[in-house]
């Protein structure tokens, strides 16, 4: 069995486990609350550039410093 900080390895076995168990955790050990983490659900769609083309994207998580968040 792995253990990294957060959880064992074997439990992360997709997509939501990384982002519930190891990225959220990983977030609020570097000192982020929850008031300065958006997640993908409050988050609007993004067009970022893709090379020559603009693409529409959302992120999983947008992390704010406290003097950034938006109202």
């Amino acid at each position: 069995m792995i253990k990294n900080l957060f959880c064992e390895k074997r439990l992360l076995t997709n997509e939501s486990d990384v982002e519930n168990l190891f990225v959220r955790r990983l977030l609020e050990y570097f000192g982020y609350v929850d008031n300065l983490i958006k997640t993908k659900k409050s988050l609007k769609t993004l067009a970022i550039g893709k090379g020559s083309r603009k693409e529409n994207y959302k992120p999983d998580y947008v992390c704010f410093q406290d003097c950034d968040i938006p109202k």
